[in-house]
């Protein structure tokens, strides 16, 4: 798994589909990307700036909770900006029709992209994987931010390397979480107890990252079930799935994926563990 993206891979973006709008608001849609919760556009500003253009559901945007919403999404924005790990988020527009988000464009490929066209990551492109994104994370948890929804399509690897994408978006997903489909694998990632309504923190941060680098190493998650239910019933009493995982990440992965979110640990002490382990600097 090369760490600089084939060009095949990085082609900017698939083709619109009908039905889908050309345009929201300033910004001129050129096609689409595979990045995240809802539809994903590449777009360009009044600028001609590219940029990434996010539609959301309009059921999680709507009435005062939506305004609450949106308040706590801006102010998670304004604290990210000095995160170079982070997509800065430029404009957002819950009224829009449809409601939609416009963060920066980092040219590059999504992780599940990645796992589903070249296999999964393997050695020294899995150690610098864990490393980046425990870097990320801990950025982001050092400016007061949790990201909430980290899945495979939210870490994008590019030229420029990794950045992570959807921050803050779970404000606006809010209840609809557990609506989910759970087809797309997407809810997978997420802790339990953000499924089940509670809030958002540092430590549901830690156990979406163990599964995405679980996916990462093996191309499935570690817990995967049909219902919301189930889903925490695994959770709470099945070993997590890391066959085919490098033994050296089994006990830290083990423990980031603890049903009890005070056994999990920072990322920063996941980061210099593995590095010890691993060589890594």
């Amino acid at each position: 798994m090369p760490h600089c993206i084939p060009a095949v891979l990085a082609a900017p973006a698939a083709a619109l589909r009908d039905g889908d709008p050309r345009q929201l608001g300033g910004h001129q849609l050129i096609g689409r990307l595979d990045r995240g919760w809802g539809v994903v556009y590449l777009g360009t500003s009044a600028a001609g700036q590219p940029v990434t253009v996010r539609v959301l559901d309009a059921r999680w945007v709507t009435g005062p909770a939506g305004r609450s919403a949106l308040v706590r999404a801006l102010l998670a924005a304004r604290r990210t900006a000095g995160v170079s790990w982070s997509a800065r988020v430029l404009e957002v527009q819950p009224d829009g029709d449809p409601p939609y988000i416009v963060s920066e464009y980092v040219e590059g490929t999504s992780v599940r992209r990645l796992v589903t066209s070249l296999g999964p990551f393997r050695g020294p492109d899995l150690d610098r994987l864990a490393d980046d994104s425990l870097s990320a994370l801990a950025a982001l948890h050092r400016a007061g931010v949790a990201h909430g929804t980290l899945t495979p399509d939210a870490i994008v690897l590019g030229p420029e390397g990794l950045r992570l994408y959807d921050v803050g978006i779970a404000r606006f997903i809010g209840a609809g979480l557990p609506a989910l489909d759970p087809a797309d694998g997407g809810w997978w990632y997420i802790d339990p107890r953000i499924l089940s309504g509670q809030p958002m923190d540092a430590a549901a941060d830690v156990f979406a990252w163990a599964a995405t680098l679980v996916f990462a190493a093996q191309g499935r998650a570690p817990f995967r079930a049909p219902t919301l239910e189930a889903f925490v019933r695994q959770v709470q009493w099945a070993d997590a799935d890391l066959v085919g995982l490098p033994p050296a990440f089994h006990d830290v992965l083990l423990r980031c994926l603890a049903d009890d979110p005070a056994r999990r640990p920072r990322p920063a002490e996941v980061r210099d563990e593995l590095r010890k382990v691993h060589g890594l600097r």
